[in-house]
């Protein structure tokens, strides 16, 4: 064999190598097996048997048999299609399945609501079971699960096109009864360490680690300090879950911060332990209510903060000093700086406030300081500051 041969064949198994994967866990499940199990059909099933998301909890609605027990029935949230994952530590897992009714609409208005607060990488608790058949022993097998049936705790993903959290919206048409809808869902471990169990057969079993080297942030808001007429210092908790994150608050006087600002950003670094963020803003109106949440960001998700309100300071006017000349009245007094004032007059003080005419405004000399020059006038007036 000459050389130019042996080189092409050795650079054949070289790639050959380099094309090999890692092995992954997967399953097609058979749902009108999981729906209406058949002791005579070998095809494997499995079911979601608990799962929240973020604060919504998937009731266990549907009535289905046990596979290594046909004799009972269980509850589950859903009847699984189908289940991915790529057996790395930190690789994500990937379940479809079947849905209720009722966990249909559940699903939905979840995912619209993270939607809305954009919410990224909700936390998420499941439980779920995959059942294959032991020709040999003749018998259905735990096939895949959380190790002693423990509950996953992870992240689902709603991130633009990676998103692997949804659901369908028309019923499904190969098993009609009872009503069920598609649904995906796709869980990526927390910084804890869990286990998954696989099993080939009903005696060959394989545990394998589960956990994160970095996860979505948190965002804890806490209540507002040092509240001025035009300013407050927003305080938040956050944890960056081990990526680089970033920290800011949303405020504004929509209760649902439909229309908001953002403040200034906080870097809070990449480590796993909380950290306090406080965040000053300014350019508020006094006497009114404001709303604001804590958000922090990363490259793993940004999560939002509970919505918590304030309301701004009553302007309090400091006279300071007053000169009367030869009729003139000027006086001085500090506020908020950028305030709005104005100076009322009239000659008979049982008049409504709303009844007396506004004479003037005063100016603002410095940052907060204000000085006012009445009129002259031959008549005894009295004076009133209001604002606005």
């Amino acid at each position: 064999m000459n050389r130019l041969v042996k080189a092409m064949i050795l650079l054949l198994l070289f790639a050959g190598v380099q094309r090999l994967k890692a092995p992954s866990i997967n399953y097609t499940l058979d749902v009108s097996q999981g729906f209406h199990f058949d002791t005579n059909s070998q095809s494997p099933a499995g079911f979601i048997t608990s799962m929240t998301i973020g604060s919504t909890n998937l009731s266990a609605d549907l009535s289905v048999k046990n596979p290594t027990n046909a004799s009972a029935t269980i509850q589950v949230v859903a009847v699984l299609e189908s289940e991915s994952w790529a057996a790395g530590t930190t690789d994500p897992v990937l379940l479809s399945g079947r849905v209720s009714t009722a966990n249909k609409q559940r699903l939905a208005n979840t995912t619209n609501r993270l939607i809305q607060i954009n919410q990224t990488a909700p936390p998420v608790q499941i439980n779920f079971q995959i059942f294959d058949y032991d020709p040999t022993a003749q018998k259905f097998y735990e096939a895949m699960e959380p190790v002693n049936n423990a509950v996953l705790n992870g992240f689902a993903n709603l991130n633009g096109a990676a998103n692997d959290l949804g659901i369908n919206g028309a019923a499904a048409t190969d098993v009609t009864s009872p009503q069920n809808f598609g649904f995906q869902i796709g869980i990526k471990p927390t910084l804890s360490s869990q286990a998954l169990v696989h099993a080939t057969s009903t005696t060959t079993t394989v545990v394998k680690s589960w956990i994160a080297l970095s996860v979505p942030p948190t965002a804890i808001t806490a209540a507002a300090i040092q509240i001025t007429g035009n300013g407050a210092t927003l305080q938040s908790t956050v944890n960056a879950g081990g990526a680089s994150t970033s920290a800011f608050f949303e405020y504004g006087t929509s209760p649902a911060l439909t229309t908001k600002s953002n403040s200034n950003t906080a870097s809070v670094g990449a480590g796993t332990t909380n950290a306090t963020k406080n965040i000053a803003i300014a350019g508020l109106s006094p006497q009114t209510t404001y709303y604001y949440r804590a958000v922090s960001s990363s490259t793993q998700g940004r999560t939002p903060g509970d919505i918590l309100s304030f309301a701004t300071a009553t302007p309090q006017f400091n006279l300071t000093n007053t000169v009367g000349t030869n009729g003139t009245l000027r006086f001085n007094f500090v506020n908020i700086s950028n305030g709005l004032f104005s100076i009322r007059g009239t000659t008979n003080i049982s008049l409504p406030i709303t009844n007396w005419p506004v004479v003037g405004s005063p100016t603002e000399t410095a940052p907060g300081q204000y000085q006012f020059t009445a009129p002259t006038t031959n008549s005894a007036l009295f004076y009133r500051l209001s604002s606005p």
